[in-house]
């Protein structure tokens, strides 16, 4: 159900470039269309993995590696050292902080940058 808030959300996103708008469409058709979208995906993994391998210390290691070399990180060793996860590109002062309320132990601190913060909050709004 729309309401007033939803078209001054969405007239505020389209005031500054609809980036939410563009995100949640995204969102939603690779969704309801994922067999379609499978090498647009897979492209998207092969730049998320070249991306890390170059810019964030942690993945350094893995430059040439397959995906399935690549190790699945624990909170653990994340939380051992965050700045080995933080990519070279970004600042980690002018990244969002975002974390979890530790429900199912101690709280769970990620950075985002602004394009990431955005898409987490157009999944929100896609699938509620």
């Amino acid at each position: 159900m729309k309401n007033i808030r939803y078209y001054v959300f969405f007239a505020l996103d389209l005031l500054k470039g609809g980036k939410h708008k563009k995100a949640i469409d995204e969102t939603m058709k690779i969704n309801t269309e994922f067999s379609k979208y499978k090498s647009i995906h897979d492209d998207a993994l092969r730049k998320l993995l070249a991306h890390a391998c170059t810019t964030v210390p942690y993945y350094k290691k893995y430059c040439g590696k397959s995906f399935d070399e690549f190790p699945i990180v624990s909170k653990a060793v994340y939380k051992e050292d965050i700045d080995a996860f933080i990519s070279e590109r970004f600042e980690k002062e002018k990244l969002f902080k975002s974390s979890t309320s530790g429900s199912t132990g101690t709280p769970f601190i990620v950075y985002q940058d602004p394009m990431k913060r955005i898409r987490v909050h157009s999944e929100l709004i896609a699938y509620n």
